[in-house]
């Protein structure tokens, strides 16, 4: 999923980049590295998949999960490559606290310990990215979710989603097909009452303050092993942005 995941992520860095006027001269010289200087805020981070993908465009990638058995193996699996060892971290943290951490320590209600972990690695006003790919759909509160997420992000910043639609063919693709037929992932994975459409998930980025753009759809191609973007209207799978307003 990467192969759609990451351009897509860095598109909407760069076009936020450019919005707040921060395009450095020398962008020809981050074509390999497109997200140097780049602060990324990866939410149920996993494996680290996505976060080291990232990393190996230039970003730094902060990575929360709430399994530390995830964080565990995420972390173990990123220091074995030295090129991306010291610019992407992992924590066992839910992106509600760290956005309550990050909101005290600007109305200065934290307590007199420095903050530490992913509240201490977030810059000054908030991650220039914030992430969250495939996660919304597991989550019960889904709208004090996307609230969260958007409170990590600084002014101008932007936060990209990719999720699950709600329709019948999700429902047979998601559900039926995967789970209950070819076994790909345990039977209960996904709660299809929980799939959003992208006017859903617009809204609730609206809900948070956010600017939302288009959905772009992706979709897997199981003949062929690739993901693909686009292609007209959302019938599976979609990735969705938002950018909080500078003002």
């Amino acid at each position: 999923m990467n192969q759609v995941r990451v351009p897509i992520v860095v598109e909407a860095a760069i076009a936020a980049e450019a919005a707040r006027g921060d395009v450095p001269t020398a962008r020809s010289g981050r074509t390999v590295r497109p997200l140097a200087r780049t602060s990324v805020l990866d939410v149920g981070s996993g494996g680290g998949i996505l976060a080291e993908a990232l990393a190996r465009v230039g970003a730094t990638v902060t990575g929360l999960d709430a399994s530390a058995e995830n964080v565990a193996a995420a972390s173990a699996h990123s220091v074995i490559d030295p090129d991306i060892a010291e610019r992407v971290f992992y924590e066992k943290l839910l992106v509600e606290d760290l956005a309550a951490q990050l909101a005290g320590a600007v109305e200065g209600s934290v307590a007199e310990e420095p903050l530490s972990g992913a509240a201490a690695r977030a810059p000054a006003g908030g991650f220039d990215v914030v992430v969250s790919s495939e996660v919304i759909e597991h989550v019960n509160s889904p709208a004090m979710f996307v609230a969260a997420l958007a409170a990590c992000l600084r002014p101008g910043g932007v936060l990209v989603m990719t999720t699950i639609t709600r329709t019948a063919l999700s429902y047979a693709g998601a559900i039926f097909a995967a789970e209950q037929l070819a076994g790909l992932v345990p039977p209960g994975t996904h709660d299809f009452a929980k799939f959003l459409r992208p006017d859903e998930l617009s809204g609730l980025m609206v809900d948070a303050g956010l600017v939302p753009a288009l959905p772009e759809p992706i979709a897997y191609n199981p003949i062929t092993g690739r993901w693909s973007r686009g292609g007209g209207r959302v019938v599976m799978q979609y990735a969705l942005s938002g950018t909080k307003p500078l003002q």
